[in-house]
Formats: C-alpha cells, sequence, structure tokens
C-alpha cells in the first residue's frame, strides 16, 4: 500500500502540488494499518504542514495519534495547528487527555499562555523541569519570564542553559538575550561580555545599534562611532543610529559635525520632526538662531504635539527678545497639547505682544497646573499687576507663602496696601 503514499510524497518534493489529488488520498487514510505505512504518513503530513496545507496535514496527524494511542511528536503537531486554527479548547481537552511527559506540560504552557494564563503556564513548566533535565525546558522558563517582566529569575535560568554549552534554542541566541536585559539594566560591562560572545556574522542590524549604545555609555565613543557607521551603511533610514551617532559628535564636542550629520539625513527624510528638533537644538549650540527658529518650526509643522520644540522656540522668542515672531508659529501650535511649562513661555510672549486675551488665557491653563512654581507665580502676578487684575494680590500672597525668606515679596506687598489705602 505505500507505493500511493510514497508517489505523493515524491510528487510533493518535486513541487508537483495536486490538492484534489490529496483530498482524495485523505479521505482512504484508514486503509493504511502497516507500520510502514504509517511511518510515511507521518512523512507526508509533515510535508503538508510545511506547504501550509494545515487541513490535510490534520487529518493525518489525527488519524495517526488514532491509531499509535500517545506519541509526543504526534500531539506537539495536532496541538500546534489546533493553536492556529484558534481551537484552544479542543487542544486542552487532547492535552487534559495525553500522558503527562516533559513535552506535554511544555505544549499544556504553551497553550495556557496563548490564553494569557502566564501563572499557571509557568506552573506546567515547573513541573516538566522535575520530570527532565533537558535544558530547552529552561530555556522555555527562562523566556516567559522575561516575557512577564520576571527578569532576575529569567537571566538565572537563560545561565542555566549557558552553563550547558548551549548558547541557542529555537533560532535565539541566549547571548543576545542576555545583552538586551543588561541594557536595560544599564549594565553595559555584562551587555557587551555576552555580545561578545556572538559571532558577528550572526548579527543583525539591531544588534550592531545595541552595541553602539553600548560602547556609547561606557564612553568608548570611537568605537560607538564606528559600529554606527556600519549600522546607517545597513540602513540608510535607520533614524535612532543617526541620533545616537550624533551624541557622541557631541560628547566629542564635535557640534559642527553632528550638525552636518542631520542636515545630510534631512536629505533622506524631510518628514522627520525629531530630526528638525535635534537640528535645531544643534544651531543654538552654533549660534545660527534663525536657523535654529526654522528647523523647530519644522518640526512642529510635522508634529503639532512636539513640546521640547515649541519649549525650546518659545525661549528662544524671549531671549532674543522678538516676541511678534511668534505669528508665524500660530497656524500649527496645537495649544491643547503643550505642557504648562511650554503655556508659561507662550504666556510671557502673547504678554509682551500686548494680547491680553490670549496671555490670560494660557496663564489660566498654566497656573493650574503650576500653583507651586515660583517663577511661574512671579511671572503670571507681574502679568496681573500690570493689566490691574484684583487675582494679583491673591498670587503675591501665594508666592509670599511658598518663598517666605524673600523679603522683596513682603516689601512689594506693603507697597501694594500702601496704593490702596491712598484711595
Amino acid at each position: 500500500m505505500n507505493e500511493s503514499i510514497l508517489k505523493l510524497i515524491d510528487e510533493l518534493k518535486l513541487g508537483q502540488y495536486d490538492i484534489d489529488k490529496i483530498e482524495s488520498f485523505t479521505e482512504t487514510l484508514r486503509d493504511y494499518t502497516e507500520e510502514s505505512d504509517l511511518e510515511l504518513l507521518f512523512v507526508l503530513g509533515d510535508m503538508l504542514m510545511q506547504l501550509g496545507d494545515t487541513i490535510h496535514a490534520l487529518n493525518i496527524f489525527e488519524y495517526l495519534y488514532s491509531i499509535v494511542g500517545h506519541d509526543d511528536n504526534l500531539l506537539s503537531y495536532i496541538v500546534e495547528i489546533y493553536i492556529v486554527d484558534n481551537r484552544l479548547d479542543d487542544a486542552l481537552l487532547l492535552i487534559n487527555d495525553a500522558e503527562k511527559t516533559p513535552t506535554v506540560l511544555m505544549l499544556k504552557s504553551e497553550l495556557f499562555q496563548q490564553m494569557n494564563l502566564n501563572d499557571v503556564a509557568l506552573k506546567a513548566l515547573y513541573e516538566a523541569r522535575e520530570l527532565s533535565d533537558d535544558r530547552v525546558i529552561d530555556f522555555a522558563i527562562a523566556e516567559l519570564l522575561y516575557y512577564i517582566g520576571d527578569i532576575n529569575d529569567a537571566v538565572r535560568f537563560y545561565q542555566n542553559v549557558l552553563e550547558h554549552d548551549v548558547d541557542k534554542v529555537n533560532n535565539i541566541n541566549i547571548h543576545q538575550r542576555l545583552a538586551d536585559i543588561y541594557v536595560n539594566q544599564m549594565d553595559f560591562e555584562h551587555a557587551l561580555s555576552h555580545l561578545n560572545q556572538v559571532d558577528e556574522s550572526e548579527y543583525t542590524n539591531d544588534d550592531f545599534y545595541l552595541k553602539s549604545i553600548i560602547y556609547y555609555y561606557l564612553e568608548r565613543y570611537e568605537e560607538a562611532e564606528k559600529t554606527l557607521m556600519k549600522v546607517v551603511s545597513n540602513e540608510p533610514y535607520y533614524t535612532n543610529a543617526y541620533i545616537l551617532l550624533m551624541k557622541v559628535y557631541e560628547e566629542n564636542y564635535e557640534y559642527d559635525k553632528a550638525y552636518q550629520l542631520l542636515e545630510d539625513y534631512v536629505v533622506l527624510d524631510k518628514e522627520n520632526a525629531i530630526i528638525f528638533y535635534n537640528l535645531g537644538r544643534l544651531a543654538i549650540r552654533l549660534g545660527k538662531v534663525d536657523k535654529a527658529n526654522e528647523s523647530f518650526r519644522k518640526a512642529t509643522a510635522l508634529d503639532e504635539t512636539y513640546d521640547d520644540a515649541y519649549r525650546i522656540l518659545f525661549q528662544n522668542l524671549l531671549t532674543d527678545d522678538t516676541p511678534e515672531d511668534i505669528e508665524h508659529y500660530l497656524p500649527h501650535i496645537d495649544t491643547d497639547n503643550l505642557t504648562p511649562q511650554s503655556l508659561h513661555l507662550l504666556a510671557n510672549i502673547e504678554a509682551l505682544n500686548e494680547n491680553d486675551e490670549e496671555a490670560s488665557k494660557y496663564y489660566e491653563t498654566a497656573y493650574s497646573y503650576l500653583r507651586e512654581d515660583i517663577d511661574f507665580l512671579y511671572d503670571y502676578y507681574q502679568y496681573l499687576l500690570e493689566i490691574r487684575n484684583p487675582k494679583y494680590l491673591d498670587v503675591l500672597n501665594k508666592l509670599i507663602k511658598l518663598d517666605p525668606n524673600n523679603t522683596d515679596l513682603a516689601l512689594e506687598l506693603e507697597r501694594l496696601r500702601g496704593e490702596e489705602d491712598e484711595f
């Protein structure tokens, strides 16, 4: 009987996939009962699985499972297909009826993870570990602990795997995983030691970028620069790499070089608010205020919620005594998304422009958040006093409470009371 199975297998190897022939064959599965037939059926099912024909593959695996009884490999295939088809209840019933082996418990864990029952999933893995010292189980435990954020225990289990001369499981390099963990923990020495255990031929561009981050924080700027140049060479639009390379240049006081780097990037990408923001920030360092403001204008035009860009832009207008230039930016300023600190600066600008309606609105909004901010309260007080809003006394009294040792404020209160007495 196995000639027909062999013929199908050979056709599939040659890329000859005939759905009608497969459909017809799976209807005759019960005709195949010999051990040699069953072995070939498994091969056929595996090939169909690889081709994405899970429907007919499942027919074959379920038939085999009904004939041979419990088999970890067959069960794994069936459960995997059930999970893909979202037949979680069927998968759970099958697992609960199966012999309790390490493989079954790992499948049970995977199933409960699909159901977001991570505590139960972890319990199943610990139970599997009691039955077997297979390092794959330690790796599965480490991955689940990593996923749920139990990092210290995850590291311990990753280390267990490494101690048994296993550094890669399911195409995941454990040294790369640990490097990523240690970077997030700001432990850059350990991160680098693990990343150096991986041959660079296995690096993705993200791995090179991760290594450059490590070099940067270890203040190994020359190595960081070399690695980042490799990143942007591999991927010219890798924005974060340009930003980090810019920081490397800044650490070396190479502000012109940093500025030119971002100018070159803008040629590639004219729609990146972060780049324009940093161009503006660097332009300030280089004394190019007009270019800085233009860059901030572009950043905020691209991202109306970019508060950092607004804040520096507003500060520039105040420092340069050009508050009237705010009119060039108002069309795209989304004041609803400004922080109270930025609203404070915008209110100061509009106060200088004698635009009292807008200034009052911005001050009032900022006041609801900055009631304990002395710098803001002082500016607000000066504005209220200037427009003779009676609220200025309330703000001045609040300032005195916050800064009781400031004799100037106390004298100011006495002066105002004297003015009131004169009336």
